[in-house]
């Protein structure tokens, strides 16, 4: 009846995005974008890795969520950035495997995410991952033909579920909200934790 589509209506199922594997790339971090398709979501988890150059090493691990939606135009205007996540953690080492072309086994660490954040049907939210390391965090360029060129641009999609697509990013600086120059658009590497809001 009614009663039990509404039920059905306002339960959430969780949900996991698997990006493919990282490439040779990792830096000091990464914007990026997170967008919805015909439903809302809600973001209840970012994970990633390191690369062996900072393995075992405590990072000082940040990440913003854009307050403008789109990372794209906002990269070095701090005031238009609010703070999720701040620790100190150890990150496991993602080692680079050039003959892999399925992480479903990659394991990866959950990155400092204070509270959910809802992207609206149709929506798009940027993110900056930032590690203060110059192995600290990840990275993908293309597979295939893609990467041989690299030749992504600043929102092209990267990774998909039937649900979100993720968009190549600006590689961040060592300070955060200065993008590195002169260095191609890269691919958010690791999983993203999701509800799909019915």
């Amino acid at each position: 009846g009614a009663a039990g589509q509404g039920a059905a209506g306002a339960r959430m199922a969780s949900e996991l995005l698997i990006t493919k594997p990282r490439t040779s790339h990792c830096w000091y971090g990464l914007y990026f974008d997170v967008c919805a398709k015909d439903k809302p979501i809600v973001l209840k988890a970012l994970q990633s890795g390191c690369s062996s150059g900072a393995a075992e090493t405590p990072l000082s691990v940040r990440v913003w969520k854009c307050t403008e939606g789109s990372f794209q135009g906002n990269e070095e205007d701090a005031s238009k950035w609010e703070e999720v996540g701040n620790d100190e953690i150890v990150l496991k080492t993602v080692d680079f495997d050039k003959y892999s072309f399925d992480s479903a086994n990659a394991e990866y660490t959950t990155l400092p995410f204070d509270k959910p954040v809802r992207v609206e049907e149709e929506g798009r939210q940027g993110f900056l991952v930032h590690t203060g390391h110059i192995g600290g965090l990840v990275l993908r360029g293309g597979f295939g033909s893609e990467s041989l060129i690299n030749a992504w641009s600043l929102g092209s999609k990267t990774d998909e579920t039937s649900h979100i697509q993720i968009t190549a990013g600006s590689v961040c600086s060592a300070t955060p909200f200065v993008v590195e120059q002169n260095n191609n658009a890269r691919g958010f590497t690791g999983s993203i934790v999701y509800d799909v809001d019915e």
